[in-house]
């Protein structure tokens, strides 16, 4: 289990996602970005939609790193 911030993926705040892959952090990451109502996480959402293929696999391959040189943590 590892912990990212929503700001150390190209956020705008202190939440913090939890998940075991890569994939399950960015999938609650959007969840969390279409669950919150202000203007920044709403412009995030329409950036993240507005990629292209090219772009979203450039992203994955990065975020895939950064996932990978995370700390593992304890789960509670």
């Amino acid at each position: 289990m590892k912990n990212i911030r929503c700001k150390d993926m190209g956020g705008v705040c202190e939440f913090v996602v939890k998940g075991d892959t890569a994939t399950e952090i960015a999938l609650r990451a959007m969840n969390h970005y279409r669950e919150m109502t202000d203007e920044e996480h709403r412009t995030i959402v329409k950036r993240i939609e507005a990629c292209t293929s090219e772009e979203t696999s450039l992203w994955r391959s990065d975020f895939q790193k950064q996932f990978d040189a995370a700390p593992d943590i304890k789960a509670s």
